[in-house]
This record gives structure tokens, C-alpha cells and sequence, in this order.
């Protein structure tokens, strides 16, 4: 896998100069097209294995296509969404266990992906390890959720661990800035850094092997822990911008660690032995204050939401997913929403105490909004056990559970909730449709809010 993905990348470059018929043409989609579905969807015997490009594949048209895999369907396969730029969103059903090696592969519209809980294998059959080609060369894509019911894999922040979380699998490729990997993790999944744009990077004490780390055109610093003893081929690969490798050890020690025949020229690299980056000073006396929503440097003054996000901070709906950030293009998930909604609603305490979830215990902040909201029926659990909470919701999830909340009229799926959304012009200028097939970010959900509740 370490050769291939040089390989890969070749061509990448090479189909990136010819017409995309050949694309269509390498993957068979001609043979393929009588049994596509309306959404151009191929499924064979409950196996998703291929999605048919658009029509337009016009360098000017914007990744707009929302995928909603059937219920029913147990295994996307190998290359299933291959080259698939255009689809923005993918919404991936419990029944799925299985996602085949590069099923996503340059789907570079993607921005975030949901793995359910039933999902217990990715990648290539027969390596239970190598998951980077998976999601290789997603470039727009910053978050992979993973269920908390999953068993055998989980996220932290959005990146993909295996479950117990000592294994770093795979970094999404479109986030970018700093990131410091947990503590505790001691393996980090062969190419799980390929081709991100994080301009630094810290490995924690723990990590004996580095691995991981090709094609990072961004990375300026390094931080590694005194406890390596081994950079495996391709470990530090084609990171042209990389200028400081700060180490916990010293100069010694470094030079009797294992190094790979691909290592960069470290002579153009400052080696800072027995060191780190230099942090900025504390603050010698008060803490920080409390953040405010004017300081939200993701929020610009004059957006369609920025008024939103200032009444939902104001009233204690929600607040930034840090000190200076909303996270406005963040998808909500099922607990997040109708926390959101118990918040706006003034924080009833729920009639009953009985929790039939499994996935909701009582000490996670949504415990109380998930008995709320199921007891007035704004929603109920995926099954009798399970609420899902970390879910995603569409847009029209979002506007459905309003409408419920509010009592207003006609229950029914999402059809009468949009019509009401539409004609109040909840939705005005967002540029957001009320659709299952649109994943529904913090911004417009406290949009959404704000205009029928304020």
C-alpha cells in the first residue's frame, strides 16, 4: 500500500487531464446502467456497487448531490463511489456492516460522512487495517462520525480510531491548522495522514513507530516523543514544507532510532532536541473569560446566520464548539437537535423517568431533551433500544421536529412541516431546501429557531 499510493496519485493526475468518459468507461457504468436506480444507485443482491456519474460533470458545477442509500443495503463495495465529486452528502443506513476498500475514493465534495453502528469492516478485505484508501484524496472532508454503538470503531473530534481508541486510523484530509493526537493512542494506521493539510502535528508519548505522514503539503512542524524508535518507509513521504521536527529526546537517541529510506532531507529541517514548540504564557492571574457570540471568528458579521447565532448563544440554546469557534458548517446530530429545541423550549423537566435507550445514558447532556422530545412526540428511537443520538439530521428532520414541537398542525413525515417552513420563510436566503437528503449544519438549525421562536 506504501508504493501505491504514489501510484494512485499518478493517476489521479492523469485522469484529471482526460475526459471524464474514460472514467465512466474504466468502471463499466455502460453495463451497469439498466439496473441503476432513480438516484443512479447500482445494488445487487443488498450490495451497493456502483453509483453512476451525472450527467454534468462540469468543472463549474458544485458538489450538490445528496445520496440517501436504501434501507436494506448490507455492503457498499470496492470503488463503489470512486471519483464521485459532485455528491456532497452520503447517508449511509444501519443495515449497512461492510465498506470496501476505496468506496470513497477522490469523492472530493464530502465534507463529513456518518458510519452507523452496524458497521464492522472497511477497507479491503483481507486487511483489517488499512483504511486510508477508503476516504483517499476527500479533500473537502473534516469530520468521520462514527456511532457510539459502534463496536469496533468510534471517532474522537471527528477522527477514526478503533474502538478502544489506541489506534489512529485515518485523519480526514480536508482539516487543516494543528492537531495534537490523544494521548494514549500507540499506533497510527499506515497512511492515516495522507495527503491532510495540517500545518502541525504532535505525537504523544506512547508511539513507538511513526507511520502515516505522505503527501502533507502543508506540514511546517513536527513533534514527536522520546519514545520512537522507528520512522517506517513512507512514514515522513513528500511533506516538501516541513521545517521543524521538535523531539522529546536528545541527539543521541535520535540518531539511534530506525529511519526509512524515504525520510526527507533533514538537513533542511531544524531539529529541536529535548524540546517543543514554544507556547504562548498563561495568564498570570484571572482565567479567560467566558466566551460571547461576537467572538466567533467563523461567524461573519452580516450572514444569513450571524443574528441567529447570536440569540441562540444569548438564550443558552447552544454555544461555540470552542472559545472562538461556532462551527456554523457542522452537521447536527439527533442528540444535539432536540437539546437544542428542550434549550429554546425553556428546559421542561420530563414527565416520566423510564429511559428505553441503551445508547442514551443519564449523565450525557442530551438524557433529559431525548425524554422530552419522546414523550411529546417530537421523535422516537431508529428502534424500540436505541435513540442514536450521534446521528446526523437532514434539513428535514430539523424542520419536522419544529413543527412537532410546536403543535401547529397535521402531523405526518416531513411534506406538511415543509410546506409550514416555506410559507413562513424559515428557509429564506439559507440556501437550504427541506429534503432527507440534506444534512442540516448548526447554522441553520439555529436559523431555523430563531425566526419561528424569537
Amino acid at each position: 500500500m506504501r508504493r501505491t499510493i504514489v501510484i494512485l496519485l499518478s493517476l489521479v493526475l492523469l485522469l484529471g487531464v482526460m475526459q471524464p468518459s474514460f472514467a465512466a468507461g474504466l468502471y463499466l457504468e455502460e453495463q451497469y446502467a439498466h439496473l441503476a436506480d432513480e438516484n443512479g444507485l447500482v445494488i445487487v443482491d443488498n450490495r451497493l456497487i456502483l453509483c453512476m456519474s451525472p450527467e454534468d460533470w462540469s468543472k463549474e458545477r458544485p458538489a450538490d448531490i445528496d445520496i440517501v442509500i436504501p434501507d436494506g443495503v448490507t455492503a457498499i463495495g470496492d470503488e463503489a463511489f470512486m471519483w464521485q465529486g459532485k455528491i456532497r452528502s452520503i447517508r449511509i443506513p444501519e443495515t449497512v456492516t461492510s465498506i470496501g476498500a476505496m468506496a470513497f475514493y477522490c469523492c472530493g465534495g464530502l465534507k463529513e460522512i456518518d458510519i452507523p453502528a452496524s458497521v464492522i469492516h472497511m477497507g479491503p478485505e483481507d486487511d483489517k487495517y488499512n483504511l486510508s484508501d477508503v476516504f483517499y484524496m476527500c479533500d473537502s472532508m473534516e469530520r468521520i462520525n462514527v456511532d457510539p454503538g459502534n463496536t469496533v470503531y468510534r471517532d474522537i473530534d471527528g477522527v477514526l480510531f478503533r474502538k478502544d481508541g489506541t489506534e489512529l486510523l485515518v485523519f480526514p484530509p480536508g482539516r487543516t491548522g494543528e492537531y495534537a493526537i490523544p494521548e494514549g493512542v500507540s499506533r497510527i494506521e499506515e497512511n492515516a495522514f495522507n495527503n491532510c493539510g495540517l500545518s502541525s502535528l504532535t505525537v504523544p508519548e506512547g508511539v513507538t513507530v511513526l507511520d502515516g505522514l505522505s503527501m502533507c503539503n502543508e506540514l511546517k512542524s513536527l513533534t514527536l516523543p522520546g519514545s520512537l524508535t522507528k520512522i517506517e518507509d513512507y512514514g515522513i513521504y513528500e511533506c516538501p514544507y516541513l521545517s521543524d521536527i521538535y523531539y522529546a529526546g536528545t541527539q543521541a537517541e535520535w540518531n539511534r532510532i530506525e529511519k526509512g529510506s524515504t525520510l526527507p532531507d533533514l538537513s533542511k529541517v531544524t531539529i529541536h532536541y529535548g524540546s517543543a514548540p514554544a507556547q504562548p504564557a498563561a495568564p498570570a492571574s484571572e482565567p479567560a473569560p467566558a466566551p460571547s457570540a461576537g467572538q466567533f471568528v467563523d461567524v461573519p458579521a452580516g450572514s444569513w446566520y450571524a443574528d441567529a447565532v447570536k440569540w441562540a448563544f444569548d438564550n443558552g440554546v447552544t454555544d461555540g464548539v470552542d472559545a472562538s469557534h461556532f462551527g456554523p458548517d457542522r452537521t447536527v446530530t439527533r442528540g444535539q437537535a432536540v437539546t437544542f429545541l428542550w434549550r429554546a423550549m425553556g428546559c421542561p423537566e420530563p414527565e416520566g423517568s423510564e429511559n428505553p435507550f441503551e445508547d442514551v445514558a443519564a449523565d450525557m447532556y442530551y438524557y433529559k431533551p431525548v425524554l422530552w422530545a419522546v414523550e411529546k412526540g417530537i421523535t422516537d428511537g431508529t428502534d424500540a433500544a436505541h435513540f442514536a443520538p450521534s446521528r446526523t439530521c437532514s434539513t428535514a428532520h430539523i424542520i419536522t421536529f419544529l413543527y412537532r414541537t410546536l403543535g401547529i398542525g397535521e402531523d405526518g413525515w416531513y411534506e406538511k412541516a415543509a410546506a409550514w417552513a416555506e410559507e413562513n420563510g424559515l428557509l429564506s436566503d439559507t440556501g437550504f431546501v427541506t429534503a432527507p437528503g440534506v444534512n442540516c449544519p448548526r447554522a441553520a438549525v439555529v436559523t431555523f429557531l430563531y425566526r419561528e421562536l424569537d
